[in-house]
């Protein structure tokens, strides 16, 4: 049984460090599975016509960046977008 995690990236790591997932297969419950799950028409996958939700991460499984919609959301792992509610 896996120990439990504080955060999702933090499980996707400990998959594919320590149990030889590989990174589609560590990430597919959190992108197509759910996606599919959920009914949602143009997510989960990288196909033409979908919506462009990437995240690019370092070779240590690392978040370097995030795009959701095509907007850059994340830039060398810092946020560069401030949500609806939060104050610069």
């Amino acid at each position: 049984m896996l120990p439990v995690f504080e955060t999702l990236l933090e499980t996707v790591q400990v998959l594919v460090k320590d149990y030889d997932f590989s990174i589609s297969d560590a990430l597919r419950p959190l992108t197509s599975s759910v996606a599919g799950f959920l009914n949602l028409t143009g997510k989960g996958e990288i196909l033409p016509g979908n919506d462009a939700d990437l995240l690019v991460m370092t070779p240590e499984l690392r978040i370097e960046q995030v795009y959701a919609r095509g907007k850059l959301m994340v830039k060398d792992g810092k946020a560069c977008v401030k949500g609806t509610f939060e104050t610069a």
